[in-house]
């Protein structure tokens, strides 16, 4: 009990620590759920599915890069400055990455107001996608917030990419209730372009954001 004392205690009290533990589950979580939809969309063909597997599967390739990135530099034993280049260097990389993401996003969304398509939920399972989803955006909105204010830029890229994983499965989860839920005068690929274009939005200006304070940063420490 005693050895386990100061990894519990750290994960309290230290959130950098705390951030960068859960970012390692939200990777095992972000495996099954690529798998899941990868599975869906090889035995239904759906763009839909095959779009949400594609973009869940790059969310999982960025944390698993950052989680790495600063793997490396513990094993490594680099400085503070050395430690903070890499993450600067990751935290670039992944607002470049959300960009082309999300322009390619928007092609699918159009796809996806166009036919009509969304995801569904069978029984009972749309609640509890529901619930999941909303505790999912208020978390990363919150800890996005929370490392905005940090000098851990691994910890911010890692927040960054739980906003654009949270906004998309809450595009995903509207277009499923409006689909079961559908009646007069509610127009789904209306509500849907909305949405999903102000989520896109968010995310696009977040990696831009990324892009342009990251490459400050990394030159504000060559000169």
């Amino acid at each position: 009990m005693k050895s386990r004392k100061p990894v519990f205690e750290r994960f309290r009290h230290d959130y950098t620590f705390r951030s960068l533990a859960l970012s390692c589950g939200s990777l095992l979580l972000g495996v099954f759920i690529t798998s899941y939809d990868t599975v869906i969309a090889s035995l239904t063909g759906s763009v839909w599915y095959i779009a949400l597997a594609f973009y869940y599967g790059m969310l999982l390739a960025m944390r698993g890069v950052v989680l790495y990135s600063r793997r490396k530099a513990i094993r490594l034993k680099e400085g503070a400055k050395e430690r903070q280049r890499r993450d600067l260097t990751a935290y670039l990389a992944t607002g470049a990455l959300l960009v082309p993401l999300m322009l390619l996003f928007f092609g699918v969304l159009a796809v996806m107001v166009a036919q009509d398509r969304y995801t569904r939920y069978e029984g009972i399972t749309i609640y509890v996608a529901a619930l999941y989803s909303f505790a999912k955006i208020s978390l990363a909105v919150y800890n996005l917030v929370k490392a905005n204010k940090q000098d851990d830029y691994a910890v911010r890229a890692l927040r960054s990419i739980n906003i654009a994983d949270a906004l998309v499965s809450v595009v995903s989860l509207q277009a499923a209730m409006l689909g079961l839920f559908r009646g007069e005068g509610i127009d789904p690929p209306l509500f849907n372009a909305v949405t999903g274009g102000a989520a896109g939005a968010v995310i696009l200006a977040l990696g831009s954001f990324m892009i342009v304070n990251g490459a400050k940063k990394l030159q504000n420490k060559d000169t």
